[in-house]
């Protein structure tokens, strides 16, 4: 029953009254999951998959950067660019060297935790699986706007008792990879 809260004249608000009490048989007995019954899940995985870039990959890259420098100083006239796209090229030339750690990953009741960090339940709605090639990855999609998502990688014998825990505490949703995602995929970054 809905009732009118009065004050004083003032209207306070609407509360809610339940004159009748549960039966025996009108409880629901489905057990209910809270945040301290998630089984704790722990992995192993690459940080994130990393491609075969031969000499060949790194020459085409190095070409294509003094192309763009070149095509930028002749439109602008600019030191200053030519300096920040060279230090930008030597720092994405240096990133696609570099080889990906191995994490400790861990789920439980308190987050996700990626190495010694731990990322709250709360900071995220929802997750989603993400096909790429023959890898899959759970994508962890934050409530801040400007936060990135969070790739976590994993085995695929590891995928059901992952998503189950993962389900657990967060909706799941459909989602492809982005485009940059796909980009960096096919130029094998």
């Amino acid at each position: 029953m809905l009732m009118d809260n009065k004050k004083d004249g003032a209207t306070a608000g609407w509360e809610f009254k339940n004159d009748q009490s549960p039966t025996p048989n009108s409880i629901d007995q489905a057990p209910v999951t809270t945040p301290n019954s998630i089984q704790e899940v722990s992995w192993t995985a690459s940080e994130y998959v990393a491609h075969d870039k031969g000499m060949a990959w790194f020459i085409r890259f190095g070409l294509a950067s003094l192309a763009i420098i070149a095509i930028v100083y002749l439109v602008t006239d600019d030191y200053i660019s030519i300096i920040v796209l060279s230090v930008l090229a030597i720092g994405i030339g240096y990133f696609a060297n570099r080889q990906p750690d191995t994490l400790n990953y861990k789920l439980d009741s308190q987050g996700m935790h990626i190495g010694s960090k731990l990322y709250p339940v709360s900071m995220f709605k929802s997750f989603a699986i993400v096909e790429e090639g023959a890898i899959s990855s759970i994508s962890l999609l934050p409530l801040k706007r400007f936060m990135p998502a969070i790739a976590v990688y994993f085995a695929p014998e590891d995928e059901k008792k992952i998503t189950d825990a993962l389900g657990a505490m967060l909706p799941q949703e459909e989602r492809q990879q982005d485009r940059v995602d796909r980009l960096m995929h096919k130029i094998r970054f």
